[in-house]
């Protein structure tokens, strides 16, 4: 699993025809979704481990996922198609940094007890509503429901 814990916003004003996407994280480092290609199409990027592993990333920032007509790449096109990533889970609009860290933390520990990703979402879903917050609907799954994780148990088999 990659998890990045982030912002994101756009390189361009969102009134342009091109608006560029990035994802920072911290105050220095920002990234595309063409670094993404790059790093995967030369020896800059881990590709071998990815082949291998495909993993699950999660991007637990706003507007992580939105994808908008004038947008030409994505972070989930670029880490899906391009890098091999088995799903990518992120958001389409903003969310506050509380409220992520809850359902993040929710989400992730179904995924550690072993349910795949649809079950987890729900799950993290329901008990967000269950204390009367919606904001679990902001996250939104790119791979298959059924998607989990492997324990370090099944690696070694």
């Amino acid at each position: 699993m990659v998890y990045l814990y982030c912002h994101s916003g756009y390189g361009g004003s969102r009134t342009e025809a091109d608006p560029d996407p990035y994802l920072q994280l911290g105050r220095r480092v920002k990234f595309k979704p063409l670094d993404i290609d790059l790093w995967a199409d030369t020896d800059t990027w881990p590709l071998d481990h990815w082949q291998n592993r495909h993993p699950f990333v999660v991007l637990n920032g706003c507007h992580t996922a939105e994808v908008e007509t004038g947008t030409l790449s994505s972070f989930v096109t670029e880490f899906t198609r391009t890098a091999g990533a088995s799903g990518v889970l992120g958001t389409e609009i903003a969310l506050e940094q509380g409220v992520a860290s809850w359902a993040m933390e929710l989400f992730l520990g179904e995924l550690a007890q072993g349910a795949p990703v649809g079950s987890a979402l729900r799950n993290t879903r329901w008990a967000m509503l269950g204390r009367g917050n919606l904001m679990g609907l902001a996250y939104t799954p790119y791979c298959l429901s059924q998607l989990s994780l492997r324990s370090p148990a099944m690696e070694e088999a």
